[in-house]
């Protein structure tokens, strides 16, 4: 069993209307092959000005959303990963961070912001 084992994702590519892009739709489980409770679900949208096929989209799509999972898990494992809002009345409002300390999510209340996708703790 493999880290494969604990989220699905759809992509969904486009060429028309201009410009090209690809959406991923993703969601994680708290237990594999999405028989557990969805713990984290979000979408990505990226348009590929230059792409000449659904293919090639396909392919970008697949790269794309290997590399943002690594990324939220790696922020995520590390408590650096996590910056804390300084307002009081939010408590559970916070950002993750990747290792540069680039912001790459955003919490609000149940959701997260991820950039550049929309994702939500559940």
């Amino acid at each position: 069993m493999g880290l494969k084992d604990w989220y699905e994702f759809t992509i969904t590519p486009s060429m028309a209307p201009a410009p090209p892009k690809y959406v991923i739709d993703f969601e994680f489980f708290d237990a594999p092959f999405g028989k557990g409770t969805s713990i984290l679900s979000g979408k990505i949208e990226q348009e590929v000005a230059d792409a000449v096929s659904e293919d090639e989209l396909q392919s970008l799509a697949e790269t794309r959303i290997r590399e943002h999972i690594w990324d939220i898990l790696a922020a995520g494992y590390r408590p650096s990963g996590y910056l804390l809002d300084a307002d009081s009345e939010t408590p559970y409002h916070f950002s993750i961070i990747d290792h540069p300390g680039r912001y790459i999510g955003k919490k609000y209340s149940k959701q997260l912001q991820c950039t550049p996708c929309r994702s939500t703790f559940r």
